[in-house]
């Protein structure tokens, strides 16, 4: 049976190395930047300057186009390459093989059409190149041109911060963003006990988190957001709280002024220490991933200190959908948590299941 007919289309990258009149200029040096960092675990700053070079136009013809030419230098030989990328192979040769990238710039430069250096300047290098193949005065000013070019497009991006994210996500945006919601950089996020939770969880919500004092109604949007299900918050919950030695009412010492610090009993009931979260209906594989003891309902965990604080206790409960409701059966392959996920019925389940609950302590 023949293979179905498809047309191959050719990556960004290899777009840009061979049709680069196309591109603009700082579009053209970031798509580059991004393809050899993403495959060389490099820096922007270590790869532009050294990697990507810039040389001086010898042309004082009118450019059609912000670049004027573009030469790689490969890993592997050019007629490799171009089958490579003919076949559509995923070796990545357009990012990882080649060896240095130099792009003729048309927008600016010491020589060219929109150099500053007089026109006779061109006309020399041209005529040095062209009928005498000497290149070593271009290559001269190619040094100090690189360098301008380099420093002309840093400063392009240096307030072009989304940008910036794309080459050194760690380094620049990224902690600008985590100081805005109030979080360090090697803080919250590095501590141990939250390494379920990347940096980019706490810069994606730092807009809500900055809000203070947050509102229950913010909290329930960014639990709802992140875990996908819907949700809601019951206030002024309240527990018993059991109450230390040292403060229990006793005659003839401290702690007894009546209305105030007397209290009656070894415990007392405190109405806003405990708040409900009340997630879902969920499908049967959103419950099963927030049950205790789930990687899930460790994120729960720091998702609730991350919005609520570390001060309140909180109580979830997981409401399961009607239809993922399954009488408890002896199975091989089912088995029943006893308070979680199991029913002894009779009869289709007519509401959905709100009885699997557990509390999340403050300070944990």
């Amino acid at each position: 049976m023949s293979a179905t007919k498809r047309r191959l289309h050719p990556r960004l990258i290899d777009q840009l190395i061979a049709e680069p009149y196309r591109f603009e200029f700082f579009q053209a040096v970031r798509l580059l930047l991004a393809y050899h960092v993403k495959y060389h675990a490099a820096t922007g700053s270590d790869v532009l300057g050294q990697v990507i070079r810039f040389r001086n136009s010898i042309s004082l013809a009118f450019p059609p186009s912000e670049i004027e030419a573009l030469e790689c230098e490969w890993n592997i030989d050019e007629g490799q390459a171009a089958a490579l990328s003919a076949i559509g192979s995923d070796t990545n040769h357009a990012a990882s093989s080649f060896r240095q990238v130099t792009i003729t710039p048309a927008i600016m430069g010491l020589t060219g059409p929109q150099g500053v250096l007089p026109r006779h300047y061109t006309q020399h290098l041209a005529e040095r190149e062209l009928y005498h193949r000497d290149t070593a005065t271009r290559s001269f000013l190619d040094i100090f041109n690189s360098r301008a070019v380099a420093l002309f497009y840093q400063a392009w991006l240096k307030y072009r911060l989304h940008l910036r994210y794309e080459t050194d996500r760690k380094n620049h945006f990224l902690p600008l963003v985590l100081n805005l919601a109030g979080i360090r950089q090697t803080g919250y996020s590095k501590s141990p006990d939250r390494a379920d939770l990347s940096e980019e969880i706490f810069a994606y919500y730092a807009a809500a988190l900055r809000e203070q004092p947050r509102s229950p109604q913010r909290c329930v949007r960014i639990i709802s957001d992140y875990f996908g299900v819907q949700a809601r918050i019951e206030q002024f919950v309240g527990q018993w709280l059991t109450l230390p030695l040292r403060e229990r009412s006793c005659l003839g010492v401290a702690n007894t002024c009546l209305g105030e610090t007397t209290f009656c009993g070894s415990r007392t009931w405190v109405r806003d220490a405990t708040v409900r979260i009340v997630l879902g209906p969920m499908r049967r594989s959103r419950f099963d991933d927030l049950l205790p003891g789930t990687a899930g309902s460790q994120r729960l965990r720091q998702m609730l200190r991350l919005t609520l604080g570390m001060t309140y206790d909180c109580e979830v409960r997981l409401v399961l959908h009607t239809d993922d409701v399954i009488p408890m059966r002896l199975s091989e392959s089912l088995f029943g948590r006893l308070g979680w996920d199991s029913w002894v019925r009779t009869h289709a389940q007519a509401a959905h299941a709100n009885d699997a609950a557990y509390r999340i302590a403050s300070g944990t």
